[in-house]
């Protein structure tokens, strides 16, 4: 729980820090559907919460908000999914297990559980594992991922 309290007072450290820059401009957008996201468009970090304003997906869209303004967009796989970890990980603390998404990585019961393997886990509308799906375009093979990080045969 600790971890937790600490995880959303360090969420809330970046919020005042994106709330009182001059520098950057920011706004939230509520949108329909499940799947929040955040990007740069014509210099102002926009962040689309999923739910039509869903409170942890917001929590989630802002945690990429503040990396963004900080790092910029992400270039990496491995910073994504950094990225995507330490987002979930403060849905989680704001939201609990209920606000979470289902994953194929594990269960989640404590904070410790948001993992990379989690978030690789993570189930889309069509079954399929939603992030490396979107990253990997028609390399994408299920049966060959779900193999590698989850001992499948």
């Amino acid at each position: 729980m600790q971890a937790s309290i600490d995880n959303l007072k360090a969420g809330v450290s970046e919020l005042t820090a994106m709330g009182a820059t001059k520098e950057q401009v920011f706004t939230y957008n509520n949108i329909d559907g499940s799947d929040g996201t955040t990007k740069i468009v014509d210099g102002v970090i926009v962040m689309n919460i999923a739910g039509n304003g869903n409170l942890p997906n917001g929590v989630h869209e802002s945690s990429h908000g503040f990396d963004i303004w900080k790092s910029g967009m992400l270039k990496d796989i491995a910073a994504f999914y950094s990225g995507e970890a330490k987002a979930y990980g403060r849905q989680f603390s704001f939201g609990g297990k209920s606000a979470m998404p289902h994953s194929e990585g594990g269960n989640i019961n404590s904070l410790k559980d948001v993992t990379i393997n989690w978030v690789i886990g993570i189930i889309d509308s069509n079954g399929d594992y939603m992030y490396p799906k979107q990253l990997l375009g028609n390399k994408y093979n299920k049966a060959y991922i779900k193999s590698l990080l989850f001992n499948t045969k």
